[in-house]
This record gives C-alpha cells, structure tokens and sequence, in this order.
C-alpha cells in the first residue's frame, strides 16, 4: 500500500490485499481456519493483554508504554478477561483468542510464518451466525526470521515499519503512518544493556521526543519516586490552586482529577463553588453523586479549573511516574498517591489560600467515579489532627 492508494474502506478490499491461498481459505470457512491454526498448535498459554504477541511489530507493549503480562500455563481461570495463545514449536504465535469475563470469545488473532513472511489477521469473533469479520492484518517480510518491514492494513488507512537489528534486538523501528485523518510518523530508539532492556524513546515526526520505557536506575524504585512526588504535589498545589482561582467565589470542594491507566500527574485541579453544588443538591436525589463528581459540576456550570501547572522540571517528574506505573502493571498506584496528597492537604488551614466552606475537602477524584467514595473515605484528616 503506498500513500496515494485508496484507505480499505470495507472487509473486501481488506481481503483482497492478502496472500490468495489464505484469502480463499477465509472466504470459503472462516471457522475452519481458526481450527486448523488451533490444531496446529503445540503449546498453549493464556496471559492478560497485552503480552506482545498480539501482531508482528517487535516490543509491541513496552513501544506503547506498558509492561508485557507473562504468559501462564493452562488451565486459565474463569469469570476473568484473557487471551489463550497457541505457538507452534519454534514458539510462534499460531493464534490468540481473547475472551470476556463471560468465557465468550471476542476477537481471534491468526498468524502464518515462514523464513521470509508472516501474515498476522485480527477478527472479530461473531456475535451469532458465522463468518467473523476482518478487522486488520500485518505482513511483514523477514530476514533471518526477524521482521524487517511490517505493513499495517486497516480501516483507517495503515502503516510501514522498518526495523533495524543488532544481533536478535531490535535497536529501531521507523513507523510510516499512512492514516487518513493524522500523521502519526515518529522513529523508536531502543536502548539496550546487553540483553537487558533499558530504555525507548520516540522521536515524532516535526515534534518532540517522548520516553515511551524506562529501566530504573539501580536502587531507585516506583515507591520512592511516587513519595517523593507525593511531597512535591502538597507543596505545588495550594499555591497553583490560589494563584489560578484567586479568591471572590467561595469553594466547598477540590477534586485532584485523575484516570487509571492513563496519564494522570499532575492531576486536573477542578474545584466546586458552594453556590453550584447547592444548585445541584436541589435538583437532583442522589446526594452523594451530585456533591462529589466533578463531572457533574463541569457540566452544570464553568467551574474552576486548572490543568497546565508546574515547570519542566516538574512536569517530567511527573511523567516519570505516570511512566513506570503503566509499566509496573498497578494502576491503583496513582490513586493511592492523590489519596495521600488530598490527607495531607487536608490538614492545611485553607482559609488564607481561597474562600472555602467550613466543610472545604479536597479529595481524589476518578474521572469516571468508579472508586469515588472509596477516594473521598480515604482522604478525611486523621482524627485529632488540626489544620495548620
């Protein structure tokens, strides 16, 4: 696919572009596919997404800024999302069928390889009456069996990647994007010590550079860096939050907005005037919702708010962070953090910072809600604790 061809708007022309055997196989019983690639399988593992095995791009997960799960022998457990792979005996991905909490079935990978091709599809599983529905495909052309030109094809347009190795490590991808809509081209760097993984970053096309993996120092770990930041946030945000909002509305509430397992730090400062939420409780029933979700309030008037605050310096400390808790797998981390800040916020005596309620609580907030009065109990100075 070149930039001046077509996007594949529709799974026929999806089809069109793969190998004729396989595509003639597809057409004739999809069903019939996923059982011979199943079958042809001699080892099966099952793993939470993603484990990079996925598609044919090389550290697929770390690349996106997350850490590979492990795969796990047999039998996987129930009532839980998963993805079951089957490799053949070289331990090649054959196929990847991910499942929902039910045990449904909802999206096949299937793979194919030789010394010089692989071919990767992802389907849809059918939600009733086969066939399923083709959704991407990769190909890539491989030297030594490592992928040195991947061609991504889907909907939206694709991509081209070109990977340069040293040895059996990749040390850089060069991403083509050819997307109809956005430019997504940039170049990965990888950073290796000897067979250990150090770091990733990506330069974007015209834009800046972003560390997408990041091996910590010896002796640095997530819980110090998260301390630390925890310290700097109770330092920033009360002068941030005055300088920003000022004084003449009087405030009842401070949310320290944040998502799990996206970028969160600093955390959105969003702030309820006492006059808004009475206007909500007066409306409305469910009286907690409406006193707590920041949403709510956003949506009911023009609130407070404050979201680019900080320095450089700052701003990388805080994405150093939010970096290694998506790597780290826990993203119950950056919630934990916001709940220490908001305690010890908390205990300040706001009142010569901002007009606020005698009632005035700062507290993490979920954006959406679904830990929200787990946040709120958390975050109550201690008893016996004044504010200073």
């Amino acid at each position: 696919m070149t930039p001046e061809e077509p996007a594949l708007d529709d799974e026929a022309a999806l089809l069109e572009r793969l190998p004729a055997g396989v595509r003639k196989r597809l057409c004739a019983d999809w069903r019939a596919v996923l059982e011979e690639r199943s079958a042809a399988a001699v080892d099966w593992r099952w793993a939470a997404n993603p484990t990079g095995d996925e598609d044919l791009s090389p550290l697929s997960p770390q690349r996106m800024g997350f850490r590979p799960e492990r795969h796990r022998k047999l039998p996987a457990p129930e009532g839980r999302e998963l993805t079951l792979y089957g490799y053949d005996a070289g331990g090649r991905t054959l196929v990847a069928i991910e499942r929902d909490g039910t045990g449904a079935d909802d999206y096949y990978g299937l793979f194919w390889h030789d010394e010089a091709e692989s071919l990767a599809l992802r389907v849809q599983a059918p939600n009733g009456p086969w066939p399923a529905q083709l959704l991407a495909a990769w190909r890539s052309r491989n030297v030594d069996s490592r992928p040195v030109t991947i061609e991504h094809l889907g909907a939206e347009g694709g991509s081209v990647e070109q990977c340069r190795w040293d040895g059996d490590r990749v040390v850089e991808v060069r991403h083509e994007s050819r997307a109809r809509e956005w430019n997504l081209s940039f170049r990965d760097v990888v950073v290796w010590k000897g067979a250990k993984l150090l770091r990733i970053e990506r330069h974007w096309k015209d834009g800046p550079v972003e560390v997408k993996f990041e091996r910590l120092p010896s002796g640095v770990t997530l819980e110090v860096l998260a301390a630390e930041l925890e310290t700097e946030l109770v330092e920033r945000i009360p002068s941030a939050v005055a300088e920003a909002f000022g004084r003449g509305t009087r405030i009842c509430a401070l949310a320290l907005g944040y998502c799990d397992g996206e970028k969160s730090l600093p955390p959105h400062l969003v702030a309820c005037p006492e006059a808004v939420r009475r206007e909500l409780l007066e409306e409305n029933e469910d009286d907690f919702w409406y006193r707590w979700q920041a949403a709510e309030w956003m949506s009911a008037a023009d609130v407070p708010e404050l979201v680019d605050y900080g320095g450089p310096d700052f701003k990388a400390r805080c994405e150093q962070v939010d970096r290694q808790v998506r790597l780290g797998g826990d993203e119950r981390v950056t919630g934990r953090v916001l709940q220490a800040v908001a305690r010890r916020l908390n205990e300040l005596d706001w009142h010569g910072r901002l007009d606020v309620t005698d009632d005035f609580l700062v507290y993490p907030w979920e954006v959406h809600g679904e830990s929200l009065e787990a946040d709120i109990a958390a975050c109550a100075p201690r008893p016996g604790r004044r504010r200073r």
